[in-house]
């Protein structure tokens, strides 16, 4: 009994082509597909403040400690208020970047990751029996740049 396997990272075109074969299949109700995230990269940030107020005030200060390289974020998001000090591709650089502000008095930083969602998706099957993994070996053998792991 294979409890649970997942294949991917299909592009579009190929991620249809894999579930109308799959879904052929006898155990086609024990298929799901997701979509992707992917970590685009670090973001060194201040929390979000109550307010438009509480996020200039916090950013007075955060002049007042020679940081002026800032940016108040104002979008409808869940990091509106906030204050984004960096983007950073490798989370290395933030930490470094991080550790500096902190050395300047800055305290409440944070490191985030910033995620995306691809136009990737994986497909997660479980609760094979024998029959049912030859039959998902015979559909994945006609996509072999599929990578196969273990479900997350």
């Amino acid at each position: 009994m294979l409890a649970c396997t997942e294949i991917g990272n299909f592009p579009p075109d190929d991620a249809k082509r894999f579930s109308a074969e799959l879904a052929k299949l006898p155990f086609a109700d024990r298929v799901k597909q997701r979509a992707l995230q992917e970590v685009a990269n670090h973001m060194v940030y201040i929390p979000p403040q109550a307010d438009k107020d509480g996020a200039e005030k916090k950013a007075g200060e955060l002049r007042k400690m020679g940081v002026n390289d800032f940016f108040i974020i104002q979008d409808n998001s869940s990091m509106r208020w906030g204050i984004s000090l960096g983007v950073f591709k490798h989370e290395d650089a933030a930490k470094a970047h991080l550790a500096a502000l902190n050395q300047k008095g800055v305290r409440s930083a944070r490191i985030g990751q910033r995620t995306v969602t691809s136009s990737q998706v994986a497909f997660q099957v479980r609760d094979l029996d024998e029959d049912g993994k030859s039959a998902f070996d015979k559909v994945r053998a006609e996509f072999p740049r599929q990578e196969i792991r273990k479900c997350e």
